[in-house]
């Protein structure tokens, strides 16, 4: 989706993009005073849960207003958020957002998963009550709506702060398809002073500042250009910075994973020359780009063009057990070091669950009517079992947190729902 990122700040906006400040009163919303972004409640996305403030001396000055609420889940193995309006096909970055602020007076760390669809996307584990946390994913919206699910596993009770959705090009982060979504680890702007977000960043990215004593800094005022077939739209603010090694040929950045993470990473890398032509005594900069010793770009030596943003990255997952390392190695015909101007680092997501089936089904979608649903506009409307049951619920106000994917996983099946299961996984609703 493209936006007209030329409007001024108070026109901007985009068909899609969601920030939801959970916890806030419903029917709620505010604009941010720095960024421009309208946040909502969540009342409108979630049927469980209830809302609190979290205590003012748990909460950093420095911290936007989304922080000082939550909706916390007492209640239920699993409670999700559900958006209905994504497009099938179309890539989204999410983003969740965790502060617990000792909101419940317990004082005790909080552990958690959190689910995109019917995948786990990451266990979150809360030791600090002041410390902010938040988990990205890039992911394919499938047929059907989005959700976002927290499951209690007897750790504590689950909660959040924040949540956002926003649709990004079907052609950006082409590692990301129906089979794979992606899980940030890192997300690094080299010699940078300050984070960088919306609206430098059109698709609200995070960008932090990274350094290492090892390393000396370049930087210009001019823009750099992205190409035409770029997949990955890095803004300029992040590429006018840029590190390489002070006494090295070598410039090497190590990743550890977190517990839990799956181990399968990418990396996408981001290089653009910021010392103008004259400066080269035409030499260009040329180096070798690694990740875990496996040669990048083909095996060829990068050169990084003046003011022209390049990327390398992975398109098969590397694996190390939880130890990563990138490498940038001078080629021999340079005398020029290697540079680096933007990293990013994800893990994948354990796709390991099948979510329901959502074709129509002349089997199972009179056995979901039967029970007194058997009218006219249901028959009409219905596209299939997966939305007769959301129809169903919107209808007669269920209030039994259907919510999520009715059959998956399977120890989270919708009360009083009956599925099956196909020698591939797939699960489909037969009755209720």
């Amino acid at each position: 989706m493209v936006c007209d990122l030329l409007l001024p700040l108070s026109r901007f906006s985009c068909a899609g993009f969601i920030y939801i400040d959970c916890g806030i009163p419903e029917n709620t919303t505010y604009v941010d005073g720095i960024t421009g972004i309208t946040y909502v409640s969540d009342a409108q996305f979630v049927d469980a849960g209830i809302n609190y403030k979290v205590w003012s001396a748990y909460v950093p000055s420095t911290l936007a207003r989304r922080y000082e609420t939550v909706r916390s889940f007492p209640v239920g193995a699993r409670n999700c958020y559900t958006f209905g309006s994504t497009t099938p096909g179309l890539k989204y970055l999410v983003r969740a957002t965790f502060l617990y602020g000792n909101y419940d007076l317990k004082g005790k760390p909080v552990q958690f998963d959190l689910y995109l669809g019917v995948n786990l996307w990451k266990t979150i584990n809360i030791t600090n009550p002041t410390a902010y946390f938040f988990t990205e994913a890039v992911a394919e919206a499938a047929a059907g709506a989005m959700s976002v699910c927290l499951v209690n596993t007897g750790l504590g009770t689950p909660f959040i702060s924040g949540l956002d959705l926003r649709p990004m090009g079907t052609f950006l982060y082409p590692m990301v398809g129906a089979a794979r979504s992606l899980v940030l680890l890192k997300r690094l702007n080299m010699a940078s002073s300050t984070d960088i977000r919306f609206p430098l960043d059109r698709y609200d990215r995070y960008w932090f500042p990274f350094d290492e004593p090892e390393w000396k800094n370049m930087s210009t005022m001019s823009t750099v250009q992205n190409p035409a077939d770029d997949n990955f739209e890095v803004p300029s603010a992040i590429m006018q910075t840029a590190v390489y090694p002070a006494d090295s040929t070598q410039l090497e950045i190590s990743i550890t994973t977190e517990p839990g993470d799956v181990d399968e990473l990418y990396a996408v890398m981001y290089f653009s020359e910021l010392q103008p032509p004259p400066l080269q005594n035409a030499t260009r900069r040329r180096f070798f780009v690694y990740l875990n010793g496996a040669p990048l770009n083909d095996a060829q030596p990068l050169a990084p063009e003046y003011l022209r943003s390049q990327t390398v990255y992975n398109a098969d997952p590397a694996t190390g057990n939880g130890q990563y390392n990138i490498s940038l190695v001078e080629a021999r015909d340079s005398k020029l070091p290697p540079i680096l101007n933007a990293l990013e680092v994800f893990s994948a997501m354990r796709n390991t669950n099948v979510a329901s089936d959502s074709r129509d089904g002349n089997d199972g979608l009179p056995s979901i009517l039967s029970f007194s649903v058997r009218c006219h506009c249901f028959r009409n409307t219905l596209a299939n079992s997966v939305g007769a049951m959301m129809a169903i619920k919107e209808s007669y106000q269920v209030k039994k947190n259907w919510a999520g994917d009715p059959c998956a996983p399977k120890a989270y099946t919708w009360d009083g729902l009956n599925c099956t299961f196909n020698s591939s996984g797939v699960p489909r609703i037969t009755a209720v």
